[in-house]
């Protein structure tokens, strides 16, 4: 409809006898159009498509496989043994872990999929109405976007536009991004306040200790992707992105065969599952770009 608009642009009306008529602009060839719109940097492969293939699209694989490495799920319950003893424990935990899931996957989306179904639940079990269990997931989850260092598509550009290094726009972005994650843990202690709501059973929350190690290795990635981003100012965000991947695919096979080995199921067979959640990751990851790509 719009390329038509742009042909049809000399056909608008003009003044005549019956008075002024619209006209709708002076018109442009099909040469033109097709310049415009798909050879040069102002149309559909500009800027923005050129930075998600380039850089996004590493981010949003490494937060997919991370994800599928099993780090999503250590986050929840890092986050529910630290603070679902609390007052609206629940919340608190919802919002820590949606914080922690920021950090890896820079999607409200995912995040809302990866804690939501937990977290709405637990929630609602200790006191909280579903509205507002739904409200608190949703928030915390659309803040995850803010956290750094992925931040969704957003970053990359503004980096590319302000022509400013990545690790200038990822340490000024975390000052906001723990205020919104600070103001929300106090409006839900407010709000558990206000309805007099206790914790979760200890009995029934994971053990901090033990979730800790029997995930410690999750935070190598992690670290030596935020670290290298932010410590070293020549540091390239699509080979540290690229570098990462490449070690998460390697702990990925580590983890499923000893996993596989550990119960009995044969190292070959631990192996297999590995290549299978490693083209799962693939594939999510593949899903996860396409919104933020026609965006």
């Amino acid at each position: 409809v719009f390329m038509l608009y742009a042909l049809t642009g000399p056909r608008g009306l003009i003044r005549g006898d019956l008075g002024p008529q619209l006209q709708l602009h002076a018109g442009q060839t099909w040469p033109q159009v097709v310049g415009q719109l798909f050879a040069n940097t102002e149309g559909i492969f500009g800027t923005a498509i050129g930075v998600s293939a380039q850089i996004v699209f590493l981010f949003v694989l490494f937060g997919a496989i991370f994800d599928k490495l099993g780090a999503g799920e250590w986050f929840m319950n890092i986050a529910q043994g630290l603070l679902g003893g609390f007052r609206g424990g629940p919340a608190k935990a919802s919002v820590f872990s949606s914080a922690l899931n920021g950090i890896i996957s820079g999607s409200a989306v995912s995040n809302v999929v990866t804690g939501g179904n937990i977290t709405i639940g637990t929630m609602k079990r200790v006191g909280y109405t579903a509205e507002k269990a739904g409200a608190i997931e949703v928030a915390s989850s659309s803040n995850g976007q803010l956290m750094p260092p992925v931040m969704g598509a957003a970053a990359f550009i503004m980096a590319q536009n302000l022509n400013i290094e990545y690790r200038t726009l990822i340490l000024a972005a975390a000052i906001p991004a723990f205020l919104c994650y600070g103001a929300l843990l106090v409006a839900t202690h407010i709000e558990a306040l206000k309805l007099n709501l206790r914790g979760l059973p200890k009995n029934e929350l994971p053990r901090v200790r033990q979730t800790l190690i029997s995930g410690w290795y999750y935070l190598l990635p992690l670290g030596y992707l935020i670290g290298t981003l932010t410590i070293n100012p020549e540091a390239n965000p699509e080979r540290v992105a690229l570098n990462t991947i490449f070690g998460m695919i390697g702990m990925m096979f580590v983890q499923e065969a000893f996993f596989a080995a550990r119960d009995g199921r044969g190292t070959g067979r631990g192996l297999l599952d590995g290549g299978r959640k490693l083209i799962e990751a693939f594939e999510s990851g593949a899903r996860s770009m396409i919104g933020i790509a026609i965006a």
